[in-house]
């Protein structure tokens, strides 16, 4: 298992899992979210992420560091 954070910058705010599709769209499931003490496991599509959650996600297959961009790392600058 790997934490993704969600910084308050993050798209994934305000959005929910269903939304997101983590698995579809970059072949992890979220096994869980901990949010401000409270851990929530095996989350539903209609949970919601929130600034400041944390999500653990297991891999199905091996992803680039590009693909899980969408969560928790700053988005990268393009080089003109």
């Amino acid at each position: 298992m790997e934490a993704l954070p969600v910084p308050a910058w993050s798209r994934a705010v305000g959005r929910t899992l269903g939304e997101l599709s983590p698995a579809r769209n970059h072949g992890v499931q979220i096994a869980g979210v901990h949010r401000g003490g409270v851990r929530i496991l095996n989350p539903t599509a209609q949970e919601t992420l929130r600034a400041d959650d944390e999500c653990s996600r297991s891999a199905r297959r091996r992803i680039s560091r590009s693909s899980s961009s969408g969560y928790g790392r700053e988005p990268t600058r393009s080089r003109t």
